[in-house]
Parts: structure tokens; sequence; C-alpha cells
């Protein structure tokens, strides 16, 4: 007799969460009849209004990022615009300027279609670069304004960044953690419901729905003891590198005769091979 266990959910990111139990749910209305349905009405709704509190996190911060990202690539763009027009410029002055800059500026690639640790890179690189050149050079090349706005829209994009990370920590235990748990604790409840009836009522569509899930579960949980065991292997890499190699390294014999003179001590000791 088939039966749905358990599953582990404690360690479980509340994306992992949501695919779990969207999949879940998504078997169960494909598989069961209209009435057996009924079992699934409030653990469906809880998966609902789970994604629904991570999708106000992912939109709220998310969109701050991406916005902020964009001031970014805009101040990029108009300082590019503004080299290139100024290297073409009719006053010798502001054309040489332009050139000097340009010739910094040219050798980056476009960082606005790049991920954000190699654009972010890219643009600290190159503002150091530029404000290696002299204060006048960039100002006659009329970037000066344009180069402090990037500096500005950097530093406030990684403020945004950081701040997203710390916030939406915080946001996801409070406002998510209590929609988690009513999802869970419906899980858990479907299981027991499920079981019962496949001990009590079993049918086709039932046992076929089981068999699905149960599926599912054995191949989540070899995800999982696959993931732990990468942690551990890491932390246990990671402990053997920190170990000081001078406290593996064999210590010198100790000599036979301690009465024997300082010389032939010393001559001994600088005999011991070096590793």
């Amino acid at each position: 007799m088939i039966q749905v266990p358990s599953f582990p959910f404690s360690s479980e990111t509340n994306a992992a969460v949501y695919s779990h139990c969207s999949f879940v749910a998504s078997v169960l209305a494909a598989k069961l009849t209209l009435e057996e349905q009924s079992l699934c009405a409030d653990f469906s709704e809880k998966v609902n209004l789970f994604q629904d509190e991570l999708d106000k996190v992912s939109l709220t911060y998310g969109a701050r990022v991406k916005k902020a990202d964009g001031a970014v690539d805009n101040a990029w763009i108009a300082t590019n615009h503004q080299i290139k027009a100024n290297v073409l410029h009719y006053l010798h002055e502001i054309k040489e300027a332009a050139e000097q800059v340009n010739a910094v500026f040219s050798r980056f690639e476009n960082p606005t279609r790049l991920s954000f640790k190699k654009k972010y890179g890219l643009l600290d690189r190159l503002i150091t670069e530029l404000r290696d050149l002299p204060r006048d050079v960039l100002e006659t090349a009329g970037i000066e304004g344009w180069l402090e706005q990037l500096e500005q829209r950097v530093a406030h994009f990684r403020e945004i960044q950081q701040r997203k990370y710390e916030t939406q920590t915080e946001t996801e235990k409070g406002q998510t953690s209590n929609a988690r748990e009513a999802l869970l604790a419906s899980y858990n409840e479907l299981v027991l419901q499920i079981n019962a009836r496949l001990v009590l009522h079993p049918t086709d569509s039932l046992i076929d729905a089981a068999q699905q899930w149960c599926g599912y579960l054995e191949e989540q949980r070899a995800i999982l003891k696959a993931s732990n065991t990468r942690k551990k292997k890491a932390a246990e890499n990671a402990a053997a590198e920190k170990k000081s190699p001078a406290s593996e390294s064999a210590s010198p014999e100790p000599l036979e005769d301690e009465s024997q003179e300082i010389a032939p001590v010393l001559e001994e000791v600088d005999s011991i091979p070096q590793e």
C-alpha cells in the first residue's frame, strides 16, 4: 500500500518550498477527480498566497535595483556620447583633451549589457583610470560633470543593492514567514488526508497521484542529500586548508645522548632534512 512520506522543509529556501508545493498542487489538480480535489482546496489557496508574498518582495526590491542600474547605464551612455562628440570638436584644445580621455575610455567594453558583477568591476577600473587624468583635461573634454554623475550613481546602486539584501532578508522573515508556516501546515495536513484516503477509499486516480508525488519526493531527497554532501565536503576542505602546515610537520627526534657537547647538537639539528 502506497503512502506519501513527510519531507524535511526546514533547510529549504522560500523559492524551493514554493517550487515543491506548486508541483504537488499541479499533480493533484491533474490527477484527482473533481470530488477528490476538494481535499486540496486549502492547500492550493495557501500556495497562491505564498506566491503573492514572494512576488511582493521580489517586485519591491527588484524594481529599485533595476532603476538604480538603469541610471548608471544612462550616465555611461551620456559620458560616451560626450567624449565621441568632443573628439570631433572644432576647438583644438577641446578636441585634444577629448582624445586623451578617449584613449582611456575606449579600452573598456560597453558595460551596459554585462552582468552586475562584471559591469561594476569594469566601471570601478574605468573611473579609477579616468581620475588618474588631470582634472583640467577632464573639464576641457567636457566630461567632469558626467564622471561625477557616474561615480555617484555607481555608489547609489551599491547602496540600494546592499539594502536590498539586508532588508529583503528581514522582510522575508517577517512578511512571508506566516505564509510559509501556513503553507507547510496545510501541506502536512494534506499528506495525512491523502494517506488516510489511500487506506480507506483508494481509487486509481488517488493512487496515480500519490505515485507521482512519491517519485518527486525521492528525487528531491536525492538532490537534498547531494547538496548536504557537497556542503559537508566543502566545510571539511576549508577546515583542512586552515590547518597550519607547521602543526603537521614532524618534530626532530630527540638526541640519544643528551650529554653531548653543544657543537655536535647543533650539527645534528642542521642535518635534519628541510621539508
